[in-house]
C-alpha cells in the first residue's frame, strides 16, 4: 500500500465529504479512492470514515488521523516546492479563473506557451464568468 497516496484520498475526502469529490480533486477514479481508504482502514485497523448514501463523515479518529495528515501532507508538500523552486522547475496542476471578456482565445496562446517551457505541469482548466453590469 502506498501510504501517502492514501492519505492524500482520505484527506481529500475528509475535505470534500464525498468520495466522487475527492477522485475528482485528485484526477483518479472513484473507484480507486474507495481502494485507498479501505486499504488505509485496514492498515490502521480503525473504521476512519462513516459512510452514507448522502455524505461521508470522519470518525473519532479519522478526524485524529486527518487533523495530524493534513499538517504533514502540507509540510512535505511546501518541502518538495521549495526543492522544486530553488531548480527551477514548476509541477502540478495550473488552474486559470477570468471573465468571460477575456475568453479562451486571449488566454489559449499564453497556456500553450506556458505548457511549452513547463513540460511537468499536468493539466490545465480555465473557466470563465460572465459578469453583469
Amino acid at each position: 500500500m502506498d501510504v501517502n497516496l492514501a492519505l492524500r484520498a482520505f484527506v481529500r475526502t475528509v475535505e470534500k465529504g464525498s468520495v466522487t469529490g475527492a477522485a475528482r480533486d485528485l484526477g483518479i477514479s472513484q473507484p480507486a479512492v474507495t481502494k485507498h481508504l479501505r486499504n488505509l482502514e485496514r492498515h490502521v485497523n480503525a473504521r476512519l470514515l462513516e459512510r452514507t448514501t448522502r455524505a461521508v463523515r470522519p470518525t473519532a479518529h479519522g478526524m485524529r488521523l486527518y487533523e495530524v495528515s493534513r499538517n504533514a501532507l502540507a509540510s512535505i508538500e511546501a518541502a518538495m516546492e521549495g526543492v522544486r523552486h530553488d531548480m527551477g522547475e514548476i509541477e502540478g496542476a495550473l488552474r486559470i479563473h477570468a471573465p468571460s471578456c477575456i475568453g479562451a482565445q486571449h488566454l489559449h496562446g499564453m497556456v500553450m506557451e506556458f505548457q511549452n517551457e513547463h513540460r511537468r505541469s499536468r493539466s490545465i482548466s480555465c473557466s470563465t464568468t460572465a459578469k453583469s453590469i
